[in-house]
């Protein structure tokens, strides 16, 4: 498994595009590289879908974790999902913990971008005892982003090691993340729907008291226990938390050409978010000449409790949106927030056949029960339940020594997620939804070291988005086909390619589409998207590498009725490294320019709605293992 035997406080060697299987999704350190990412894959959210897996167990989500604690995490999807218990339709986010050794390490990064943005982040792990050791890891930020609103905060991380006898492994870990300020991006919603006439301000200035102010934190242990031959006891407990005690988002509506708006901000109550999910796995291995029989048993469960709304406004009239003026806080009249909480319980049983020479076979089946109580001031409880039984099914077939084909099918049933800053009900959070997706493809491996994989895949859930009222509410279904095409591996010496395109056709379906309310193409969506990025180390020079990435996306649907979409956008990315020696320890330091053409644009946050793109953006970090 990609990354699961990697030190904690081993650094200098993260390399997204040398570690990457294939061209869906992969990231190592803070680095990451793919078509997919958590947020985007197939045209849907992994992270809002609730698919995540702390070493394959499953993990309800509040807070991300950090990469203090995190190696990397590989996208489950398409071929990479073969062979995993208990996938999900929308693809399952795989966080491989960075476990420390017995071996005493220290390292240290630090970076800054041409924007202003730096960092500082040192790790290291000790032995305390012949069978107990123990990694910390900590670091300062200030992120900057496109428009150059910053971001500060603090992250600190403890994770530990425990093997008192062969076969058993406990491994706890606990991180704080307090965000010190984060002020509000701008959202700019123009009158008409259609993208800003004129580049929107390249340093945007708002009010100081205008940020989001809270603390987050992950928990948890993951444990493994050998019982008897071919047997194998694994368990997970988690606990992710987000709070905040300022929130604020300001939008500039009715945006003309000559860049006059109406500016309003919106603050919130303190809010909370707090889940705890568990596993436990039992897993019976049977070896039968060439084939290989594995039975799995699976309890999970998880409790959300979330608190949100009793948002209030003050409308600051119309002006120009660069520069604003300063503005004095006034007194937001905040109201009672809803209570939300989610009881969510599955038993499944899997089945799996690695057959040498043949084939692999995954079939498995999960019974869950999904009960949600919302509590709105001044109205009684509203509870829904849904108790469906879920399946899955895997295939992958072994052609020729070169060639293989693979199919699945899976059903699920997903979180739809929480209303974005562009709707009236923001913050508001819908009930899960039943899903389910169908891909098949072939793997080929024309050389030692190089896959070429193309698939085709159709993901269909029900619809959730803004309507024209500016609710975010089911509109109807929404069905996701396309064909994805992956080339990843080192076709000549020295060289490191990962490459590839996906062909969407996202397409949704009710009677607000019906009856014209809405367009067919859902906002926010591309019908195609491509990435190249190769890297070169010099046989002459192996301390030196180069690496080209290239990305592209086709026009993204930006109104409800599909009239307007953002132009095509492709941006070409350059880096370096340079591999030496510090006291005896790996170096690097690593320069990048992203965007090097400083192509501009917009990024659709929902109907009419629209923030900065990235422009060209420097990047250094120096990072040492001792």
């Amino acid at each position: 498994m990609l990354l699961a035997a990697q030190a904690h406080a081993q650094r200098a060697a993260d390399n997204a595009l040398r570690s990457a299987e294939d061209a869906f999704g992969a990231s190592v350190g803070k680095e990451s590289i793919g078509l997919y990412s958590p947020d985007d894959v197939r045209g849907f959210s992994a992270v809002t879908a609730g698919n995540l897996r702390i070493d394959g167990l499953y993990f309800d989500q509040q807070e991300a974790l950090s990469a203090h604690l995190v190696g990397g995490q590989i996208m489950r999807v398409g071929l990479a999902a073969q062979g995993f218990a208990f996938p999900a339709p929308t693809g399952v986010v795989d966080y491989q913990l960075r476990r420390p050794t017995g071996a005493r390490a220290l390292s240290v990064i630090a970076g800054g971008t041409s924007w202003g943005g730096w960092s500082l982040d040192i790790d290291a792990q000790t032995p305390l005892t012949a069978t107990l050791s123990l990694g910390v890891g900590g670091g300062v930020y200030r992120d900057v982003f496109a428009d150059r609103t910053s971001a500060d905060y603090r992250q600190v991380a403890v994770i530990a090691r425990w093997c008192p006898r062969p076969g058993i492994d406990v491994t706890p870990f606990f991180e704080a993340m307090p965000l010190l300020g984060n002020p509000a991006t701008a959202i700019y919603v123009t009158r008409d729907g259609a993208p800003p006439v004129s580049h929107l301000p390249i340093a945007y200035r708002g009010p100081v008291w205008d940020a989001y102010r809270g603390d987050n934190s992950n928990a948890g242990v993951v444990a493994s226990a050998g019982l008897w031959r071919d047997a194998t006891l694994r368990a997970g407990v988690f606990r992710s938390s987000g709070t905040t005690r300022t929130t604020f988002a300001e939008l500039f509506t009715d945006l003309t050409p000559q860049g006059l708006a109406d500016r309003t901000i919106i603050a919130d109550p303190p809010l909370s978010y707090l889940s705890q999910s568990a596993e436990i796995r039992l897993a019976q291995g049977l070896a039968e000449g060439p084939r290989r029989h594995l039975l799995l048993l699976s309890l999970r469960g998880r409790t959300v409790e979330s608190r949100y709304g009793g948002s209030a406004g003050v409308d600051f009239g119309v002006g120009p949106i660069d520069p604003p003026p300063p503005i004095a806080e006034p007194a937001f009249v905040l109201g009672q927030t809803t209570r939300d909480s989610v009881r969510q319980g599955f038993a499944g049983l899997s089945y799996g056949l690695d057959w040498r020479g043949l084939g692999a076979l995954t079939v498995g089946i999960q019974k869950t029960r999904y009960v949600k109580t919302v509590t709105a001031p001044g109205a009684p409880a509203v509870r829904v339940a849904d108790a469906p039984v879920l399946w899955n099914a895997a295939l992958a077939v072994t052609l020729t020594p070169t060639l293989t084909a693979y199919a699945s099918h899976t059903t699920g049933l997903e979180e739809a997620g929480q209303a974005p800053d562009a709707a009236v009900n923001r913050t508001a959070l819908t009930s899960a939804i039943r899903t389910r997706q169908t891909d098949a493809g072939l793997r080929w491996k024309p050389a030692s070291g190089l896959s070429l994989i193309a698939g085709a895949f159709e993901v269909r859930k029900p619809y959730d988005a803004i309507d024209a009222a500016g609710s975010f509410r089911r509109l109807g279904d929404i069905d996701n086909r396309g064909v994805e095409v992956s080339l990843a591996g080192s076709p000549a010496w020295g060289w490191t390619v990962v490459a590839g395109a996906v062909l969407l056709d996202a397409a949704a379906s009710g009677e607000a589409v019906s009856s014209g309310a809405i367009g067919r193409r859902p906002v926010g969506s591309t019908p195609a998207k491509a990435q190249a990025y190769a890297e070169y180390a010099p046989p002459a020079a192996p301390a030196w590498s180069f690496d080209l990435g290239v990305n592209w996306r086709d026009r993204v649907v930006a109104s409800l009725d599909n009239r307007f979409r953002l132009p095509p956008r492709a941006t070409v990315d350059l880096g370096l490294r340079y591999r030496f020696k510090v006291r005896g320890g790996a170096s690097v330091l690593r320069l990048q320019l992203t965007n090097v053409a400083g192509q501009g644009g917009f990024v659709v946050l929902g109907p009419g709605a629209y923030k900065r793109a990235d422009d060209r953006k420097g990047l250094i970090a120096l990072a040492t293992d001792f």
